[in-house]
């Protein structure tokens, strides 16, 4: 039998069998032949977060390839081992198909496979994925001294999230805007004001006004913003639909700041509030949220945090548009801020943040609420 085993598994019989074979006679391993490596691709940077359309696409040709190689392997074997579900758990966190990922990483047991160390690594992401913050970083620590330089890093970076999602980092440094002084003389007769939101107040700088009057437009913010990602307090865009609601401000005679508090109904709405003064109009966006978003534009990355606690939120979606040089507004990527409130909103693996001159950002939560950002491009 031995003979014959080895008379097979050369002969070109084997070859008609398939990728994958097990019998008492001959067995075929498809990596031992050199039909099959398992490959791994870092970095990986994904440009959508859902499906586009209703086909799921691999847009990573390389990666497609590799992994339609796997699935030509496994579709011989009458059920998968430990093994393939590991190989499987990989190229699905690659595709950021995370569900499907942690369901077949939930079907292996530590002991029957060979790649204890991979699979530590996948436990980590998993954790990660959960939430499990303190799972992830016992099974980090085992490996702070490991000998193997790569993956001492590797498992030292997980630690470093882990740190860095359980501290408050000191709020981002944020660019200062310079204010237009006055011209001339005459422009001390006109009527003019400003307005900021504080809490769930008004507060409205004013000059040279007896009245104001504030309109209330209720706003779909993920379809505005879709539509118009860099206009994120424009007046004209609301020109041509009657105001939710409006109401008339009091101002004190020989006063320079008025305090108004919105309606106990706008409070917890995302609207675009329009205040009219002086033949003069402004409309500013009141986004009802708990959100702390700091943009860190020199590295291209956005850190939520809860406003009430500090506390890093994970799992909140960040939408970014880009204006491209040549005057073009696309879609260029969307995805969730990790365990760490982060997510790096510019880069990609193509060529086209060369081109982008401006990002919009847009950051949303169905519990803490939504915020819409810009930012210029990292300096290269």
């Amino acid at each position: 039998i031995g003979r014959f085993q080895k008379f097979l598994a050369k002969s070109s019989f084997a070859n008609q069998c398939g990728k994958w074979i097990n019998s008492p006679l001959l067995r075929l391993d498809p990596v031992d032949r050199g039909w099959y490596d398992q490959l791994e691709y870092a970095p990986l940077v994904h440009a959508r977060a859902h499906r586009l359309g209703k086909e799921r696409r691999i847009l990573n040709d390389r990666l497609r390839a590799q992994y339609l190689r796997l699935l030509d392997v496994l579709k011989y074997k009458p059920e998968l081992e430990q093994q393939d579900h590991l190989m499987l758990t990989y190229y699905l966190f690659a595709q950021d198909r995370i569900e499907e990922g942690l369901a077949h990483f939930d079907k292996i047991d530590r002991k029957e496979v060979r790649e204890k160390l991979q699979y530590d690594y996948f436990a980590v992401n998993a954790a990660f994925y959960r939430l499990e913050i303190d799972k992830a970083e016992k099974i980090a620590r085992t490996y702070e001294n490991f000998s193997i330089d790569r993956w001492q890093k590797l498992f030292a970076e997980a630690l470093a999230h882990i740190s860095e999602a359980k501290a408050v980092l000191d709020p981002q440094v944020v660019d200062e805007e310079e204010r237009d002084q006055q011209m001339d003389q005459l422009a001390d007769t006109e009527p003019s004001f400003s307005f900021e939101f504080v809490d769930d107040q008004i507060r409205l700088e004013h000059k040279n006004i007896e009245n104001a009057q504030v309109r209330f437009y209720p706003m779909e913010v993920e379809l505005l913003f879709s539509r118009q990602p860099f206009a994120k307090n424009d007046a004209d865009h609301f020109t041509l639909v009657s105001p939710d609601g409006e109401d008339a401000i009091k101002i004190g005679k020989g006063t320079k700041q008025t305090t108004y508090r919105l309606p106990e109904k706008y409070r917890r709405q995302n609207v675009m509030i329009e205040i009219e003064s002086g033949g003069k109009r402004k409309a500013q966006a009141y986004y009802a949220n708990r959100l702390n978003t700091e943009v860190t534009p020199d590295y291209g990355r956005v850190r939520i945090l809860d406003k009430i606690t500090g506390k890093p939120l994970s799992k909140v979606y960040v939408k970014t548009y880009a204006r491209m040089n040549n005057g073009d507004i696309r879609f260029y990527k969307d995805g969730y801020t990790d365990l760490r409130g982060k997510f790096e909103y510019a880069s990609l693996n193509t060529d086209d943040l060369d081109q982008v001159q401006r990002f919009a950002l847009l950051v949303i939560d169905p519990d803490a609420g939504a915020q819409t950002e810009e930012a210029p491009p990292p300096s290269r």
